[in-house]
């Protein structure tokens, strides 16, 4: 029953209306399963929760969620509810450093359901990108996330284990290509903890195609994390130099420069 919710009854008009909720540091243990009737919340921040142990379900609203350095966190619910609704949304989800969730089911859960979320939309944007040729306007919806662990989700198709680079066959016809899902391991090592990474992603194409760079900032890591994401604007110009192949290459690199 959404009408108590929190337990402040004086407070239920303004919390339905919270579009951002910041408990960074704080010494809660639990959210109540009633936050999921927040509806135009889309900022949920818990880092540095360090007595955090579960997550209900959460609104379909959320943008944007961090849960890093939990180190209590060992459930969290099903993620499905943020694969709905997604047009025109970026959604940055983030439990960097929370590594109870690296050792059991709930991780596997969260794979299941970050995968939902990226093919809702990749669906979605299918229809964005045929309505954005005639108007010029773009509303895609993007998504990025980091968790703890050394394992890339079973749903990707092409793996590589032994290099840092990998070439795709494309599809024949592009009307038949809908885009990549991207996931790279990430193992720390000197300055990853104090000062993060950066993922650069170098893309070239067959036919003598130029090659572009894309940058990923991760914040700092004390042990090896799985960052999966999917970028719509990467899939545009994969269409726009159409190839029977593709080749992508990937490195890591600190703000030190190491």
């Amino acid at each position: 029953d959404c009408s108590h919710l929190f337990e402040f009854p004086d407070n239920i008009d303004s919390l339905s209306k919270l579009r951002e909720l910041r408990l960074d540091g704080s010494n809660v243990t639990w959210l109540p399963a009633t936050i999921k009737c927040l509806q135009e919340l889309e900022i949920l921040s818990l880092n540095n929760c360090k007595f955090l142990e579960t997550l209900p379900e959460l609104p379909y609203s959320i943008k944007e969620f961090s849960a890093d350095n939990c180190i209590s966190l060992e459930f969290v619910s099903a993620l499905n509810t943020l694969a709905t609704k997604m047009v025109g949304k970026t959604k940055r989800i983030s439990f960097n450093n929370s590594l109870k969730l690296s050792a059991g089911h709930t991780l596997h859960s969260i794979m299941e359901s970050i995968h939902s979320t990226m093919v809702s939309a990749v669906s979605s944007n299918v229809m964005v990108r045929s309505y954005a040729i005639d108007v010029h306007s773009y509303n895609y919806n993007s998504v990025e996330v980091c968790l703890p662990g050394d394992t890339i989700p079973k749903q990707f198709a092409y793996k590589t284990e032994k290099s840092s680079s990998i070439t795709i066959e494309l599809p024949e016809s592009p009307s038949n290509f809908l885009g990549f899902i991207y996931s790279v391991v990430l193992s720390p090592r000197h300055g990853m903890e104090k000062h993060g990474a950066k993922i650069r992603c170098e893309y070239n194409f067959a036919r003598g195609k130029n090659s572009s760079w894309e940058d990923i900032t991760i914040s700092e890591l004390n042990s090896d994390h799985v960052y999966i994401w999917y970028d719509p604007f990467l899939t545009d110009k994969i269409l726009g130099q159409y190839g029977p192949s593709f080749h992508l290459k990937f490195s890591v690199a600190t703000d030190t420069g190491s």
